[in-house]
């Protein structure tokens, strides 16, 4: 659900969190982060579960805004295999699991201009 305008959170406490930050907030200084002075991490890998090209091109591709990388492009119009999702310079590797999805315990923050967060909003309402 959409617990604010700044924050997108599953319901389920097991699941991964996507925080969706308005970029044009002030941001914490690098060593105030929890987990360290990480500032760009080229990309994270998720498993999915298979044969649900259908719900990770609604949430990463029409949701997020992702754009498919054209070296999987293909995969997405076949409903196969691996996609990876660009977001800026970052991306999400999305291989089919076998066959479950990966689980993961923890929150990724993605960061959004005011007018992008305006229209995530718009989308999550159309929902």
């Amino acid at each position: 659900c959409l617990q604010t305008t700044n924050s997108l959170q599953s319901s389920s406490p097991s699941s991964a969190c996507v925080s969706v930050t308005d970029s044009t907030q002030q941001q914490p200084r690098r060593n105030e982060h929890e987990v360290g002075n990480v500032l760009i991490l080229d990309h994270v890998n998720f498993n999915h579960e298979k044969g649900r090209h259908d719900w990770l091109k609604a949430f990463y591709f029409d949701f997020l805004g992702c754009v498919p990388d054209p070296r999987k492009a293909e995969n997405l119009d076949k409903g196969r295999k691996t996609l990876w999702a660009n977001l800026g310079a970052q991306q999400f590797h999305l291989p089919e699991g076998k066959p479950e999805a990966q689980v993961l315990e923890g929150i990724i923050t993605l960061a959004y201009s005011r007018q992008a967060m305006a229209d995530m909003s718009d989308r999550f309402e159309d929902a």
